[in-house]
């Protein structure tokens, strides 16, 4: 087993030889090692579109986010449900991490009068999702008007957070009157730089 090779045709093209690349049997078996890793064999790119998924790409296979270093880009998902109480835990995001996107989507639409969700942290309760969208198959995330100060500015301008500390995010409930059903998953995109 070693590493894909970049090889020239006869008129001097680049071209990626994949006869040398690591196959699925590689990762599966544990011969693929952090020492390749280090080596820039497997890269986050190649995870990133699919060359290498996560599936194939799991701790049982001996190969861990930590293991990739840091500026890795994460993806954390958590769910807010109607009868998950007032406060939520969405994720926790690692001291020095920085949140580029956030993005709730409506799997089971809230029922009730007038419920509403938010995603923050204790004392900001607004600063990631100011309003989810709360009907069936909804995206909030995708707009300016739908994201709170951490994510963008006064004028719409898109910006990302950097925070020094831990920190808790969650979800915040004000239920419907008479809620029966409801759930909303919400994803934060990271990049971990310690």
């Amino acid at each position: 087993m070693t590493k894909t090779l970049v090889s020239a045709d006869s008129a001097g093209c680049l071209y990626v030889d994949y006869t040398y690349a690591f196959k699925t049997a590689d990762i599966a078996s544990k011969a693929v090692t952090t020492a390749l890793i280090n080596d820039q064999a497997v890269t986050a790119a190649q995870i990133a579109n699919g060359t290498i998924t996560t599936t194939q790409v799991s701790a049982t296979a001996g190969i861990l986010g930590s293991q990739l270093g840091a500026g890795t880009i994460h993806q954390v998902k958590g769910t807010v449900t109607w009868n998950g109480g007032a406060t939520q835990a969405i994720a926790t995001l690692p001291a020095g991490a920085i949140l580029l996107q956030a993005i709730s989507v409506c799997t089971t639409a809230f029922d009730g009068s007038g419920p509403a969700v938010t995603i923050g942290y204790t004392g900001n309760q607004t600063k990631i999702i100011t309003a989810s969208t709360l009907t069936l198959n909804a995206v909030t995330g995708e707009v300016a008007s739908s994201l709170g100060a951490d994510l963008y500015d006064a004028t719409a301008m898109k910006r990302v957070k950097f925070y020094a500390a831990q920190t808790v995010v969650n979800g915040y409930l004000t239920a419907g009157g008479s809620a029966t059903v409801g759930s909303l998953d919400v994803y934060l995109i990271y990049v971990q730089t310690a």
